[in-house]
């Protein structure tokens, strides 16, 4: 009786041992996989492939798993070796890869999603400055209306503009009228991913040309513009004082769409200059003999650059200082040729300052008082005033040299100082004096 009791016994504690074991495995099953090996790394959109055994297990599934437990689950392929998939568009950032299994899961490994290959061709950003609120063109092919530029500065917020338009030369936005100028990096935005391009923006608010003082050993000179609400130049008021004489010049100007005509000029013979392009192709000669030489051509280089204003006479013009021009690889005026045989040179030191893009070439500015006193080639340098000639130098000089009378060569310093963001003096050799030009700008509203 005894033994059958501790039969009973020992049958009951059996069971339950199995029972619970049952229970165990139900709770805290094994993981099918075994040797699972999650990439550290995988760029979205492409292959991922996660390597172990176990996979053709049923019923598996596998997931990412961001920081906040949000999960997307992946379109695998299973097989003895392990899984492979498309990795999904998701933001780029660290993600658990989660294998369930009948309502079971296990954390595979961890894997940093990086956005793809950038799917531009030869993206470039524009060189030079770019201004605020006008429209820039990102270079390269291979945009999509769909995508969104992000501007980025070291502090504060991205900016994002969605507004692009695809174009034959790139990818083309307008920078908002309230964004802050700087230095910008450029990213671009596709979905969920971002790439960044290489180099930066350079966004400045866009100034004109109020005043220009220029004085030197002949005399000064004191030029005041007046625009109209096109930013065209309308009236410019020249007071000369120079050589014992003295004088005040105004010159009005009307546009139409390919040419732009001055009058009350200092030679009292009507100006007209010809455009093309945005830029002034063809002017009058304003002391011309001849029918040959009524006018002058404005040649530029392939970079957009002025070249050389030439006359289409034979010889005999007699204006003055009919010039060529040559700009170096970082865009600054290297060289100013005037009459053939006086020769500046200009040199860029490392601390040269920017110069004001889309307005005047300070290395013309002390050329205007022979230029409009007495009425000798103003044509030229009021052409100049007008800002419609092509690429302006990135940079100011540093030095001047040329030959003097003399027959020797000279090196001057040239100090440049910014008394505010809108007044700017430039000091050719500040113990003799030489002569000193001081442009005040305004802001393009």
């Amino acid at each position: 009786m005894m033994k059958n009791i501790w039969f009973m016994l020992l049958t009951v504690c059996t069971m339950f041992a199995f029972s619970a074991c049952s229970d165990d495995d139900e709770k805290n099953p094994t993981n099918p996989v075994s040797n699972a090996k999650v990439p550290a790394t995988v760029q979205i959109g492409e292959e991922m492939i996660i390597t172990g055994t176990g996979f053709t297990a049923p019923g598996i599934a596998l997931y990412l798993e961001d920081a906040e437990k949000n999960r997307t689950k992946l379109d695998a392929t299973f097989s003895a070796a392990g899984a492979t998939c498309t990795v999904p568009e998701l933001t780029p950032g660290t993600f658990g890869v989660i294998l369930t299994q009948e309502g079971h899961e296990w954390e595979l490994g961890k894997t940093a999603l990086e956005a793809g290959p950038n799917p531009i061709v030869s993206p470039a950003l524009p060189e030079g400055i770019v201004y605020i609120g006008k429209q820039v063109t990102i270079g390269g092919s291979g945009y999509e209306a769909s995508d969104k530029i992000s501007l980025n500065q070291e502090e504060g917020d991205a900016i994002e503009i969605s507004e692009v338009a695809v174009t034959e030369s790139g990818l083309q936005f307008t920078l908002p009228k309230d964004l802050p100028a700087g230095t910008y990096t450029v990213s671009l935005i596709r979905g969920v991913q971002s790439w960044t391009l290489e180099g930066t923006l350079n966004v400045q608010k866009e100034k004109r040309i109020k005043s220009i003082s220029v004085e030197n050993a002949m005399g000064k000179i004191d030029i005041t513009m007046t625009y109209n609400e096109n930013n065209q130049l309308t009236i410019a008021d020249a007071h000369v004082n120079a050589m014992g004489q003295e004088a005040d010049y105004q010159y009005n100007f009307t546009y139409t769409e390919e040419k732009i005509t001055t009058t009350g000029q200092a030679n009292d013979i009507p100006l007209e200059y010809f455009l093309k392009d945005g830029k002034i192709t063809k002017s009058t000669a304003c002391k011309a003999y001849d029918e040959t030489e009524a006018y002058n051509l404005w040649n530029y280089d392939a970079k957009n650059y002025l070249s050389a204003i030439q006359n289409m006479g034979n010889g005999s013009y007699e204006a003055i200082d009919i010039p060529t021009v040559s700009y170096n690889a970082e865009g600054n005026m290297e060289q100013l040729t005037l009459s053939g045989i006086n020769e500046y040179n200009f040199i860029y030191g490392d601390d040269a300052p920017d110069a004001v893009q889309g307005t005047l070439d300070l290395s013309w500015a002390p050329h205007f008082i022979m230029m409009i006193s007495w009425g000798m080639g103003e044509d030229i340098g009021i052409g100049l005033l007008l800002n419609q000639n092509g690429y302006t130098s990135a940079k100011i000089p540093t030095k001047i040299s040329y030959v003097e009378y003399d027959g020797q060569n000279h090196e001057y310093a040239i100090t440049t100082q910014w008394t505010n963001d809108y007044t700017l003096t430039s000091v050719c050799d500040d113990e003799e004096n030489i002569g000193s030009t001081t442009v005040v700008y305004e802001d393009i509203e």
